[in-house]
């Protein structure tokens, strides 16, 4: 439905970037960023024809939750789903992501080893989603990741993440160790980062500095 289509996008165009209540024709660079988007959904779309039928359960779900570390204290933590859908009893926690995101990662120790360079930080954010979720959730829990600089693989679309072959399909049944060991370095990293006796560092990763606000400050 093209034509409704370009209404729903001039009309959150309005709403958003206008902040008025009635849609206009888009031009210029406005336009171009529409046609983008028509783009992106029109795929989606077709992507999301091959796994049907499925449940549509939420879209922008917030989830929180709370890390107990030592002296009675917590830690709390909170995030929103990108997607949550159902398919043949199995809940698909899903995160979209604007860049080309790597979908494996070598092991749960791996999320949290600051010696890594190129440590898989969408996996450990998605991981901590599927974590807080989990606490009122029932049955079979999949993460998953549509990268959308990933839409056009010559090779086919794939959103399944992997732990190195090993896809990850059930963090609450048959692969809820791989979220235990998950929960226990996180609180792990968390005992480390409260510990007034650690003191902390510079990052030995100097990759990191050329994002930081205060590189300056280090002289890196």
């Amino acid at each position: 439905d093209e034509e409704g289509m370009t209404g729903f996008i001039e009309g959150r165009f309005a709403e958003i970037y206008f902040k008025s209540k009635e849609p206009k024709r888009l031009t210029g660079r406005l336009f171009l960023r529409g046609e983008i988007i028509r783009k992106m959904v029109k795929r989606t779309l077709e992507i999301d024809k091959v796994r049907t039928p499925f449940v549509m359960i939420a879209s922008e779900f917030k989830v929180t939750g709370t890390v107990p570390i030592d002296g009675g204290r917590e830690v709390s933590f909170k995030g929103i789903i990108d997607r949550i859908d159902e398919k043949d009893g199995t809940v698909n926690i899903i995160d979209y992501k604007s860049g080309r995101t790597e979908l494996s990662f070598e092991d749960v120790a791996s999320l949290f080893d600051s010696s890594v360079r190129l440590r898989n930080k969408a996996v450990l954010q998605l991981f901590l989603y599927t974590m807080m979720f989990k606490e009122g959730a029932n049955g079979k829990l999949k993460p998953g990741i549509y990268s959308l600089r990933r839409f056009y693989d010559k090779l086919g679309f794939s959103w399944a993440v992997k732990m190195q072959t090993a896809e990850i399909k059930d963090l609450a049944g048959e692969q809820k160790e791989l979220l235990d060991e998950f929960s226990q370095s996180l609180k792990s990293c968390l005992v480390e980062i409260f510990d007034a006796k650690s003191p902390f560092v510079q990052t030995k990763n100097n990759d990191v500095c050329r994002y930081c606000n205060f590189a300056t400050l280090c002289r890196r």
